[in-house]
């Protein structure tokens, strides 16, 4: 994915149109998943952005809950690089080694 389409991204996340069409997809993509491999007990949705969208969110999952975790920095930081790596890796082509070290500890 290039930078300019991670931009893309960013905005349609953070700007105030309605995302109802995103969920009603999401809740479909999860349906088909759940038909295939169900969990043992519920969905566990955790990607950081949803909280953007609450209310969208609750619309659409009205029995959802959301769990506030209190992390420490040392712990939150690692985990949060990875997360970017995972997602937006493919936008770089270079990674210090110093970085790319710490990552993977």
């Amino acid at each position: 994915m290039s930078t300019s389409n991670q931009i893309e991204i960013d905005k349609w996340v953070y700007d105030n149109t309605n995302k109802s069409y995103a969920y009603e997809y999401h809740e479909m993509f999860l349906r088909m998943l759940n038909s295939v491999d169900p969990p043992k007990s519920h969905w566990l949705l955790k990607w950081p952005f949803h909280s953007v969208n609450l209310d969208t969110v609750f619309a659409r999952y009205p029995n959802a809950a959301v769990v506030m975790c209190h992390r420490r920095l040392d712990e939150v930081l690692p985990s949060f690089f990875r997360l970017i790596r995972t997602t937006a890796g493919s936008s770089f082509n270079e990674t210090d080694a110093r970085v790319s070290t710490a990552l993977k500890t």
